[in-house]
């Protein structure tokens, strides 16, 4: 009978999106060996381009804004042969309540600045600590909403230490949508990818990871093992919990996996002839819109995702419990909300649109939903920390345990750099 030798590597690398990506470059750029294993078909995780019917623009299906402040971000675009972009809202645009069709920038801007100033008092909820601010219902009902949809998990779920945590994070003073990659944000990946000396393995989901006397043994669906000194893992926390860990690992992990509920987001992009949002007529005046937040539907907002040099474009996101709910029916009936919602604050014109394009990212199974999942109100606040600090030879790499700008791209990347880096001082 003839044994086939494995092959230990020094370093495995469990998902190939940016985080994974990111931490492979790191490695790749030492003496040591590695092997990245991605379970999908496709590199990115929830980096995914399309274009509309023409084929004349790219459209983020997935991922898509960045500031100048990330850096990382910024340096990858410009690295695949792209430049920053401006998000194109109108000059002075405004947020306005869906319902009352007032402006809400000052609103949002105070929430934002209590989260800051919020006393840390054990397990609330995001909700529980909004209910306690002075403000009118209304005022809550935007609050729950406005921050339903930037978390992708309802507000009742989330732990609100944890969220004031992440808050705190965000090293920037710039609007998150200020900028987009100039093209495909697929691009990147690709570049990514190329610039590796090893291929990456696709369609190599990992069912397990175990402990041997001075190595781990990570096993993928196919029911292929492979070995190695150090395992980054590069998947979300919610994604990691279908990862069976032996006894050791587990007893460490699960705890701080189980913290974690996923998020949800569906989003709907139109594009339009006219940037008629921009002219909107309130009261006598006209006024620039640059968002719409929905009391009614918690989760629910709009932006103007136009981009410079194309089609204007409005996109509707729908986060939360909400997602969850919508991502049950028919797409024709989640486009159909979302017109009737648009209608209502700008009008017949919302039906005049000239391209739709729907991406769901509800419970996928490797790269999980929404912009990342939350501490739940259950859940360890410390998780995070924990994830992203080397025990023994493992590691955590995803953008929700990124030291700074986490549940975007540009945490992910600093994450997976990170994880790479503390791999290697070991």
């Amino acid at each position: 009978m003839t044994t086939v030798k494995e092959e230990m590597y020094d370093v495995l690398i469990v998902g190939a999106g940016l985080a994974g990506l990111s931490a492979a470059k790191v490695i790749d750029s030492t003496e040591l060996s590695y092997c990245v294993l991605e379970a999908a078909e496709r590199a990115g995780g929830k980096v995914k381009s399309g274009c509309n019917n023409q084929g004349d623009y790219c459209l983020e299906l997935g991922a898509q804004f960045v500031n100048p402040d990330m850096t990382e971000m910024v340096r990858l675009i410009e690295e695949s042969g792209m430049t920053l972009s401006e998000t194109e809202t109108g000059a002075g645009s405004v947020f306005l309540n869906a319902k009352t069709l007032s402006p809400i920038n000052d609103f949002i801007e105070s929430v934002e600045e209590k989260l800051g100033r919020e006393d840390r008092k054990g397990k609330r909820s995001l909700s529980e600590t909004i209910e306690g601010w002075k403000i009118s219902e209304e005022e809550k009902r935007i609050a729950k909403s406005f921050f339903t949809e930037e978390a992708t998990v309802d507000t009742d779920s989330i732990l609100a230490d944890s969220f004031f945590d992440v808050s705190e994070r965000y090293e920037s003073q710039l609007d998150d949508l200020s900028h987009q990659a100039s093209g495909q944000l697929n691009t990147l990946i690709d570049h990514m990818i190329e610039s590796l000396k090893q291929p990456v393995l696709f369609n190599h989901a990992v069912d397990s990871v175990s402990k041997q006397a001075d190595s781990y043994k990570v096993t993928v669906s196919s029911g292929q093992s492979y070995y190695a000194k150090a395992v980054i893992i590069a998947i979300p926390p919610t994604v990691a919990k279908a990862v069976a860990f032996d006894e050791q690992l587990s007893e460490y992990y699960q705890p701080l996996l189980d913290s974690y509920v996923d998020g949800a987001v569906i989003k709907h992009t139109f594009s339009y002839p006219k940037a008629f949002w921009q002219e909107l007529e309130l009261k006598d005046s006209l006024v620039s819109v640059e968002g719409v937040v929905f009391s009614n539907y918690r989760g629910l907002s709009i932006s103007d995702s136009s981009k410079k040099g194309e089609a204007p474009r409005l996109t509707a996101f729908t986060g939360g419990d909400l997602a969850r709910k919508w991502a049950k029916k028919t797409e024709d009936e989640r486009k159909m909300f979302v017109l009737e919602r648009l209608s209502s604050v700008f009008g017949k014109r919302a039906g005049s649109y000239t391209d739709f394009r729907e991406s769901i990212w509800v419970d996928h199974p490797y790269c999980g939903g929404g912009y990342s999942a939350q501490i739940h109100t259950k859940g360890h606040p410390d998780a995070a920390h924990k994830l992203r600090s080397p025990h023994g030879q493992v590691v955590f790499a995803s953008t929700e345990v990124a030291e700074a700008f986490p549940g975007f791209m540009e945490g992910a990347v600093r994450s997976g750099k990170r994880a790479a880096k503390a791999i290697i001082k070991n």
